[in-house]
């Protein structure tokens, strides 16, 4: 059994004083999600988020230290350690997929996201994330 890390964020853009947040649709899952994906090397978590968002969105994204969630799941026999941090950038970023890893992505408000998203815990960490983004920006 191997435990696997990954380091990610629920990027967001202000528009009209409320955030809109980023999703992706996996090529090869099915499923909607934030940016993520593998600690490599001798990365850190925050490198790896970075990295990560920049692959497969085109997106060089700065990341909120101050806000970060970790989930902890099963894939097949290997334990899963997920950490997300929140990532704010500007309304007029444009998105460059990586094809091979996303079929598809957009900006959706809340409840727009909330409803899109496929799994639980990550329903559960915009909603963090959504609270919190609330309050600094409030």
């Amino acid at each position: 059994m191997a435990l696997e890390l990954d380091g990610g964020a629920v990027v967001y853009q202000m528009r009209n004083q409320k955030p809109y947040y980023l999703l992706l649709e996996s090529a090869t899952s099915a499923f909607w999600g934030f940016p993520k994906g593998h600690i490599e090397g001798k990365e850190s978590v925050i490198e790896a988020a970075k990295r990560e968002i920049y692959e497969e969105t085109g997106i060089r994204a700065e990341i909120d230290e101050n806000f970060y969630d970790v989930l902890n799941y099963k894939v097949g026999s290997n334990d899963k350690r997920v950490t997300l941090f929140s990532s704010e950038v500007q309304k007029d970023v444009v998105l460059r997929l990586q094809r091979e890893e996303i079929s598809a992505a957009g900006w959706f408000d809340y409840t727009t996201a909330r409803e899109k998203l496929t799994y639980l815990n990550l329903k559960q960490t915009l909603e963090r994330v959504n609270q919190y983004v609330e309050k600094i920006k409030g």
